[in-house]
């Protein structure tokens, strides 16, 4: 059979299957597979097909660019070893399926009984407009994709048969939902593996324990702080947990606790979603992984040094989120090793409320310097003097504004006794003879005086020479 079909731009195989099935119209598109192929009851909705070398012949294009275009495969590369991946790539390039599902422990869970595939309502409409079908994008298939990048939308699901060749997205009664941003970030991420070609040179879990140690989540003697881990994950992906695929992930009983699976069990293959939720919850951005797989060895090789670390993985975004559940300056500090002038700074540019820290202080000792902050002493010295932070002393001085008014009143006293001091010295040695030739010889002094004291001034100054008319 010669066709003069060819994929669309990221088409699954299983969109262009349906479309070979109803190219020879006149046939039963059963019957015109089962011609093509040698069967018709192959799994061609399937992630992973069985017969991408006869769709190769049939297309005259590549296994190799069938299975990096038009299959979720690449995207996998990240979660999988790279014997293990090369040995699924090899797999598929020679119809060796069966073998692809054991190596990914696909059989065991019978992921490949039922499909579902997802589909963004907004870009069915523009396919249909485009090139006459609203056809499967590859991208959307994606483990982890449950938003349309390009729409920002949330993705429908929608049931296929394998004995059936005429499952198309059907969008004209969709509704569509906006995606939040942790939903967007998942895609983000997931996206992002797929079109990189590149394996990290150490592995996930590695890359992993050095942002739990960022994070303050690694003990002293190395164990994993893993119920707080959990908590913290719950608390993050909490927003998306109407999605089931997420939900299921922490609390579908017949799966161990995650995320301790991944952890300790070395020699177990766990569902890239899996992966997905930890990852996308430790680092800002994939760049994030491939900064810090590049600099492991040296964060490795110097470990009481964290400059290294606080520059790759340091960032507003981690302050905000821990702001956001509460937690205080102090206690940010502790756990992202930030120094705190760059935490107040990110505090302040976004208007963050931070719990402020309870500082116990005894009357006594508060009575004491508000003593001192009534004879004049300044905050500085009062801090030393009390072994207190500056800003501790300073929020005790707002809260009394009566000290406040009274410290304000004392200054100008002084500053007005030196002025006046200034004016005199400079009247007693030098003859002056106009209000300029002051002005110009003490002018700061002059200034003040007449901005704050001008009564006194024009007394012990020369008179105006301006003639009144």
């Amino acid at each position: 059979m010669q066709t003069l079909l060819s994929f669309y731009d990221d088409e699954t195989v299983f969109s262009m299957i349906q479309r070979l099935a109803g190219y020879e119209s006149k046939r039963n598109k059963m019957h015109c597979l089962d011609h093509i192929f040698g069967s018709c009851s192959i799994m061609f909705y399937s992630d992973f097909p069985s017969f991408i070398p006869r769709l190769s012949e049939l297309l005259h294009l590549s296994p190799e660019k069938i299975i990096c275009e038009h299959t979720i495969l690449p995207a996998c590369r990240l979660f999988i070893k790279p014997s293990k991946y090369q040995y699924i790539h090899t797999a598929l390039k020679s119809s060796k399926h069966v073998k692809v599902f054991v190596c990914q422990s696909m059989t065991g869970n019978k992921e490949y009984e039922k499909k579902v595939l997802y589909f963004c309502p907004m870009c069915a409409k523009c396919d249909e407009l485009e090139v006459g079908v609203p056809f499967w994008h590859v991208r959307h298939q994606l483990p982890g994709a449950f938003v349309c990048l390009k729409h920002k939308c949330l993705l429908h699901k929608q049931l296929v048969s394998k004995y059936s060749f005429n499952n198309w997205p059907e969008f004209s009664t969709c509704k569509v939902k906006p995606a939040n941003d942790k939903s967007i970030k998942l895609a983000q991420f997931i996206t992002y593996f797929h079109s990189r070609t590149n394996p990290l040179k150490h592995s996930y879990k590695e890359l992993y324990i050095l942002a739990l140690k960022y994070r303050g989540l690694i003990t002293e003697n190395g164990s994993i702080r893993m119920k707080k881990l959990r908590e913290q994950l719950i608390a993050y992906w909490k927003p998306i947990f109407d999605i089931d695929e997420v939900s299921n992930v922490f609390f579908q009983k017949k799966c161990e606790l995650y995320p301790e699976a991944i952890f300790y069990r070395d020699k177990s293959e766990f569902t890239p979603l899996k992966q997905l939720l930890l990852m996308a919850y430790l680092f800002k951005s994939p760049h994030q992984i491939y900064c810090l797989d590049q600099q492991y060895d040296s964060l490795i090789a110097d470990p009481g040094s964290s400059s290294l670390l606080k520059k790759i993985l340091g960032s507003p975004d981690i302050i905000k989120e821990l702001a956001e559940r509460g937690y205080s300056i102090s206690q940010i500090v502790s756990t992202t090793h930030l120094s705190i002038s760059y935490i107040r700074k990110v505090v302040k540019k976004n208007k963050l409320n931070i719990k402020p820290k309870n500082h116990f202080m005894a009357k006594a000792e508060q009575r004491a310097i508000i003593f001192n902050l009534i004879i004049g002493r300044s905050t500085i010295n009062i801090a030393k003097t009390f072994f207190r932070h500056e800003r501790t002393i300073e929020k005790i001085l707002r809260s009394r504004p009566d000290i406040v008014e009274l410290r304000a009143k004392r200054r100008t006293y002084k500053k007005r006794k030196l002025e006046r001091k200034a004016l005199l010295l400079y009247l007693a040695n030098n003859e002056a003879k106009s209000r300029r030739q002051i002005q110009v010889a003490i002018p700061s002094t002059y200034q003040w005086l007449y901005c704050n004291d001008k009564d006194w001034l024009y007394g012990q100054i020369p008179a105006s020479r301006k003639v009144k008319p």
